[in-house]
């Protein structure tokens, strides 16, 4: 069996704030689409792809929040890379892509596109479909639930009257330590 170290992964992310609380918490290098590609957005000036030499593998966080054309470019990039095995994460519930799809007016054929990209790519997929940060089975019921309830038609009061989660209109109301938040760094 052949055992790769650690720093032989490199994670690939949206965003900074992601790459950087990946470094942080897996121990792995970690940096940015545009980083990894030599782009910088919004701006003419081209700098030069990172060297990936050293990466046996890598792994694009949060795939989803690309769309087709970033999706496309990432695919050629894996396409000149042979010799390094990618793979992808994210969340089919989480937010929609960065850049927006024009050109499809129906949201569900738009969300059904994207996931045909992103299975044109990675064509064999691990779907997990337990949550592992709860740890009992009437927290993950709970979960379950929740998440079924929040996207259904059924109204955000009603949910949160079901659910028996208290609301703050102002963080100074903040009186407990387990919350859900709209913004990561609210949670944080």
């Amino acid at each position: 069996v052949h055992k790769e170290t650690k720093e032989t992964l490199c994670f690939v992310t949206p965003f900074n704030k992601l790459a950087q609380a990946l470094r942080k918490s897996s121990k792995n290098k970690s940096i940015t689409l545009d980083k990894l590609l030599g782009t910088r957005p919004n701006c003419e000036t081209k700098i030069s792809p990172y060297d990936v030499s050293e990466f046996k593998r890598i792994t694009f966080d949060e795939i989803g929040l690309h769309g087709p054309n970033r999706l496309k470019t990432i695919a050629r990039y894996m396409e000149k890379h042979k010799d390094i095995k990618f793979a992808a994460t994210m969340d089919q519930d989480q937010l929609p892509p960065i850049e927006q799809l024009n050109n499809i007016s129906d949201k569900r054929d738009v969300k059904k596109y994207h996931m045909e990209c992103i299975n044109q790519m990675f064509p064999n997929q691990l779907i997990l479909k337990t949550p592992e940060r709860v740890k009992t089975e009437k927290d993950r019921q709970i979960i379950y639930d929740l998440k079924k309830a929040i996207f259904s038609s059924t109204p955000m009061n009603d949910i949160i009257k079901k659910f028996g989660f208290n609301t703050i209109s102002n963080i100074s109301q903040l009186k407990t330590k387990r919350n859900i938040c709209y913004f990561n760094f609210r949670a944080n």
